[in-house]
């Protein structure tokens, strides 16, 4: 996969999260045989948290890699992220800020591929 677009958020902004809990939906066409059919995946948080900030809009093309959401240890934090804004580069990600890849488990949803 190298791109996908966000179609829907499970969860809003300020609400818990679990492990398992299902996060959003991403529709992606690099998963299908066929140039005409996306797949559409669900998925699923792997650790407990508090969604602080989504910073990719609904639709919008993302690349692999690309920061979607920021995820917070503490309910207390939140207001914190409200006008947070990732860096540019990773580079600038690793000097400024500990990283911590957020896991996910996706799921695909609804006709199943048959490759």
């Amino acid at each position: 996969m190298r791109s996908g677009r966000i179609t829907k958020w499970h969860v809003d902004v300020g609400n818990c999260v679990d492990a398992y809990d299902l996060m959003f939906e991403l529709e992606t066409d690099h998963l299908t045989e066929r140039e005409d059919e996306t797949l559409t995946m669900e998925v699923e948080s792997q650790e407990l948290g508090y969604l602080a900030k989504i910073l990719v809009p609904l639709g919008e093309e993302i690349q692999v890699d690309t920061p979607i959401a920021v995820v917070c240890d503490n309910e207390e934090d939140l207001p914190f992220f409200k006008d947070f804004s990732p860096p540019e580069t990773q580079d600038e990600a690793f000097s400024t800020y500990r990283k911590r890849p957020f896991l996910w488990q996706a799921y695909t949803k609804g006709k199943s591929l048959d490759m």
